[in-house]
């Protein structure tokens, strides 16, 4: 059994998976897709060993994760998690704060969250801190932030 601790790139998410030794890297990949509850193919995540020769990329030092993709490439699906070219540690020899897997996910997924991030902190530069608001008061202010600010006109049949 490899106890494998995995970091999603352009979200940063860290998580872990635990599969038994003869699993494949596709059955991995599938894995990771049910766990994050992504709705892509699992197909088409990228897998890349986070390792720079003897040394697994530590969760202090995102930095390398470049050097590291282009060094070791993508993981083959048809490979077994035994595999020594991957070289995971056990359940029981993993060490705390190393990153087995760096789990790429498809470039539109990354566009849409820089996309979410950016519009998330536009929002939240509006939003006070600490508003001391009761619930229905909070309820209001946020009535009127969504609303437009222009009044509607009676147009001429109203009148």
């Amino acid at each position: 059994m490899k106890s494998l601790v995995c970091v999603v790139i352009g979200d940063e998410s860290v998580f872990g998976v635990d599969i038994e030794d003869r699993k494949k890297v596709w059955q991995l990949k599938e894995m990771i897709k049910e766990k994050n509850l992504y709705s892509f193919a699992a197909k088409d995540l990228k897998l890349y060993v986070a390792k720079k020769g003897d040394n697994w990329l530590k969760s202090s030092d995102p930095t390398q994760i470049k050097d590291i993709m282009k060094q070791n490439g993508e993981m083959d699906g048809s490979y077994r998690m035994l595999n020594t070219a991957f070289g995971f540690p056990d359940e029981d020899d993993a060490e705390d704060g190393d990153i087995h897997v760096l789990v790429d996910i498809p470039e539109y997924i990354k566009k849409s969250l820089r996309i979410l991030r950016y519009n998330q902190q536009d929002v939240s530069q509006d939003l006070p801190m600490d508003s001391g608001l009761s619930p229905a008061s909070a309820w209001d202010w946020l009535a009127t932030f969504f609303s437009s600010p222009r009044k509607a006109s009676p147009s001429k049949k109203d009148v």
